[in-house]
């Protein structure tokens, strides 16, 4: 099995639907969506900055909303759990995840 990060489409569904506090929950717990095969859904998601370009730029609904969510350019990642966010926060490399959570949307495989 593995961990796959939740689209922004299953977030606005969540909101819409009602079940954002079990969604939150699963996100805090697991670091993301647990599904038995990784490899079929992973980079799927739009990173955090290809979602600000795609508002800045007037394409977000195209982005947010489409069928099959574009992907972080081909790249494979992961979410950070939060054990690793409290790795990076206790030993001082937590800006560098941040950075790198922001380009990436997660742990570039």
């Amino acid at each position: 099995g593995g961990v796959v990060p939740f689209t922004a489409q299953e977030v606005w569904w969540a909101v819409r639907d009602g079940y954002i506090g079990d969604l939150t929950s699963h996100a805090f717990h697991n670091g993301g969506l647990v599904v038995s095969d990784a490899s079929a859904v992973v980079g799927n998601s739009l990173s955090p900055q290809e979602l600000m370009w795609s508002v800045r730029d007037g394409y977000a609904s195209d982005t947010l909303f489409a069928s099959g969510s574009v992907g972080g350019g081909g790249i494979e990642t992961v979410p950070f759990t939060p054990q690793e966010v409290w790795w990076a926060i206790q030993n001082g490399y937590a800006s560098d995840m941040a950075e790198h959570w922001f380009r990436n949307g997660g742990l570039s495989m």
